[in-house]
């Protein structure tokens, strides 16, 4: 629903993406790749004003035929057309940087409103294998850099999710982001507390470094 009325604010992008991350090294430790990792399985807390946006990630291995927009074969979830990636779309083996191409895909369309690889199911799935995601240079170096990365249609070239998620903690506490939750928080608690940022009288929780951000 957030993403139909367009991009998700700026600011709010890295934080998302770093609770998304987090969660899915948790599951990666525990041997359990997701393989659907899209819009529709992520789901956003009402926000505090003060705090950073949360994100929880759902639904774990549910396979089902929704509008024909979804994927499936024998007993295995193969994950949902837009938001492949490029070895589910050969039919070929996943691991856990399969959810990594896919998180970025997602935080791609947050931040440009747009699905990098629109259209119907078999030009959307075989769009990916010839070329790379659009990714627009006015993003800034930072996530121009980061995206290519987690979305290499190669897989050993993708980051883990580990240090997906230490790159989107950095982008969350660059200056400008903060700037803008201060000027758009009303009050915020006066002490920190470890794992977050005081920006004057502003706290603002970072997600940790192994977030069981599940739903």
């Amino acid at each position: 629903r957030r993403l139909r009325d367009g991009a998700v604010l700026p600011a709010d992008v890295p934080f998302i993406g770093a609770e998304l991350a987090g969660a899915l090294a948790y599951i990666h430790d525990r041997g359990v790749v997701h393989r659907d990792v899209k819009p529709a399985n992520i789901l956003l807390p009402p926000t505090v004003p003060g705090t950073a946006p949360r994100a929880k990630l759902t639904d774990f291995g549910i396979a089902r035929i929704l509008g024909g927009a979804r994927i499936t074969a024998a007993g295995a979830t193969l994950g949902t057309a837009n938001y492949l990636s490029p070895e589910q779309a050969l039919g070929g083996a996943v691991e856990p940087r399969t959810d990594i191409y896919s998180l970025g895909l997602v935080l791609l369309e947050c931040l440009t409103g747009e699905k990098a690889f629109p259209g119907p199911i078999v030009e959307s799935a075989v769009a990916r294998l010839v070329r790379d995601p659009e990714i627009p240079a006015e993003l800034g170096t930072d996530w121009v850099d980061l995206l290519r990365a987690m979305t290499a249609r190669t897989v050993e070239a993708r980051p883990e999710a580990h240090d997906a998620a230490t790159a989107l903690r950095a982008l969350a506490v660059e200056p400008e982001v903060l700037q803008q939750f201060v000027e758009q928080a009303e009050s915020g608690p006066d002490d920190a507390i470890t794992g977050g940022v005081t920006t004057g009288n502003v706290y603002i929780p970072l997600p940790p470094a192994h977030a069981p951000s599940l739903g």
